[in-house]
């Protein structure tokens, strides 16, 4: 017998309930296949949204932690001119550690934000290492001149003060559009 009269034969012969079993078999299983690649496609858009949410998300909290730190600055250099003009060692390195570390979380919110590093948050850097110089001569050192001690860092805040003005309202006009 050769190879189509083999195949004619077995397709006249009827078809038993294994036979029926296993398309249907075959069909239950295309089906479940064609089911899992829709759910696959609708988790995998779903992992894109919820990727979206989480980045807006994340802005979001930068740009208010950036509110908050930008906030706590004035007061921060207030502080420090009064600890100097009081005369007040201790306030000033208090003040001063206060500042350096405010710098240095402002530079980074930043540089995260910007994915860049320019002018202020340069500034911002120095400010932080000058601050924290500055109160440990001022630990060091318990004579001296408090004024003329931190002039530098007292300089360094009269520049960053309009920049870091001008950020703060950028800041909260871009949070309050988003």
């Amino acid at each position: 017998m050769n190879l189509i009269s083999a195949a004619t034969a077995s397709t006249s012969t009827p078809w038993t309930r294994a036979d029926y079993l296993a398309l249907v078999g075959i069909l239950i299983s295309i089906a479940g296949f064609t089911v899992a690649i829709i759910q696959i496609n609708r988790t995998k858009s779903s992992a894109k949204a919820a990727e979206g949410a989480i980045k807006t998300t994340e802005g979001s909290l930068r740009r208010n932690y950036l509110l908050l730190f930008l906030a706590d600055f004035t007061p921060l250099n207030a502080e420090l001119d009064d600890a100097v003009a009081t005369g007040d060692r201790r306030l000033t390195a208090r003040a001063l550690l206060s500042l350096s570390r405010l710098s240095s979380h402002l530079a980074g919110l930043l540089t995260l934000e910007q994915e860049q590093e320019d002018q202020i948050v340069s500034s911002l850097r120095e400010l932080s290492t000058v601050a924290t110089l500055t109160k440990k001569a001022i630990i060091n050192k318990q004579d001296g001149n408090l004024s003329q001690q931190t002039s530098k860092v007292q300089s360094l805040l009269a520049t960053l003060a309009p920049q870091i003005g001008a950020l703060e309202i950028q800041s909260a006009a871009t949070s309050k559009g988003k």
